[in-house]
């Protein structure tokens, strides 16, 4: 495991300082590592989609295509 040391807008260290008063998270760490988790997850996710709506075009013009063409009457 790394450590680092970042800095945080003084609004959203607040909110975070209250969110482990709460006991959502146990420390600033676990909050940092879980939103970090959280975004990679949909950053994941969503290119996931895309690649995903990109394959359904590309059968959408495949099928298509062979629509236009003339069937083979055997």
């Amino acid at each position: 495991m790394k450590r680092l040391q970042i800095t945080l807008d003084d609004e959203l260290y607040r909110w975070l300082t209250e969110e482990i008063k709460k006991m959502r998270f146990g420390s600033y760490s676990h909050a940092i590592n879980y939103a970090l988790k959280q975004l990679r997850e949909q950053t994941e996710r969503k290119k996931a989609e895309e690649e995903l709506e990109e394959a359904a075009e590309v059968v959408t013009r495949i099928a298509a295509r062979a629509e236009k063409q003339p069937q083979d009457k055997a």
